[in-house]
């Protein structure tokens, strides 16, 4: 987004921002980059408006040259002072954008990955100003954690850009859903203030794409909450764990005749919460092995 005083704030690509690696590695190298912290599935999201200029599918083998990326896509985003202005994503599972494509701000773009020259699961963030890379921390509020104190030290020179407090450029809300009901969330969730409503949600999956997006269509014409994501390994034929709130039968029904599995699950609704809060959240969910969903409000 475009500032009132022309600057520009990118928003996180991910819903947690706990960065992993910094503007240098741990040992100091160059790295002219971010790493978010992100297992494989993770949706990944346009950080501005702008058009897709470059996508790349990785060979499963390579890692080097621009194969070291994996399956990398770049937007390439309105000018900022005469120069041309570029966002890049890399290491991700799947790309759901072509070249030349047109995205808004906040777009589901992908899905983090383990795709080309990298250690485990995470998501590569490049902000590039005419032709050259630069601090990406310098293009974004300070919403952000680290891994630990040794990443904190390689963030590099940075200014984070101040986020206006009312008007459009608010920070977007999350809603989370978390299966089942653990022990001491939705005390915590209350404790910061947050909405928290126990509900018995549909569990359906793994599902295809093209079932997804057909159970997606009725939630919406029947006024359901939706929230989906990835199950495991990601590949060409991933499948999708959808969670719908306010499920009727003709779901149920759909669901069961596209031979999908679907149960019935409690479940808490949680939100609408700031990404710090829905990241606390989130932690609280992982150490108790619960699945755990989150989606930006409208």
């Amino acid at each position: 987004m475009r500032l009132k005083n022309g600057d520009v704030l990118f928003i996180w690509p991910l819903a947690l921002h706990v960065i992993t690696a910094g503007w240098t590695y741990n040992d100091g190298s160059a790295h002219n980059a971010i790493d978010l912290r992100a297992v494989v599935g993770t949706p990944v999201y346009a950080m501005e408006d702008g058009t897709v200029d470059q996508t790349q599918f990785w060979d499963g083998r390579t890692k080097t040259g621009m194969q070291s990326y994996g399956n990398m896509l770049r937007i390439r985003h309105a000018a900022y002072k005469g120069g041309s202005l570029r966002t890049r994503y890399g290491h991700l599972s799947r790309i759901l954008v072509e070249a030349g494509q047109a995205v808004k701000e906040g777009d589901l773009i992908g899905y983090s990955g383990e795709t080309g020259n990298c250690n485990g699961a995470h998501l590569h963030i490049e902000v590039i100003y005419n032709g050259a890379r630069v601090n990406p921390l310098n293009w974004m509020d300070a919403d952000f954690t680290c891994a630990n104190s040794t990443v904190r030290a390689h963030l590099g020179s940075y200014i984070s850009v101040q986020r206006p407090a009312t008007g459009p450029n608010v920070a977007k809300l999350q809603r989370i859903c978390i299966i089942g009901q653990p022990q001491g969330i939705a005390g915590n969730a209350r404790a910061l203030g947050l909405p928290v409503e126990e509900a018995t949600v549909a569990l359906i999956g793994p599902a295809s794409s093209g079932d997804a997006m057909t159970l997606w269509g009725m939630a919406k014409a029947g006024g359901c909450e939706y929230f989906a994501r990835y199950a495991g390994e990601m590949d060409d034929n991933t499948l999708q764990r959808l969670c719908i709130a306010g499920a009727g039968e003709d779901i149920h029904a759909k669901a069961s005749a596209l031979a999908l599995p679907v149960s019935d699950t409690p479940a808490l609704l949680i939100g609408p919460a700031s990404d710090g809060d829905a990241m606390t959240l989130w932690r609280q969910a992982q150490a108790s092995s619960c699945e755990y969903y989150a989606r930006y409000t409208e």
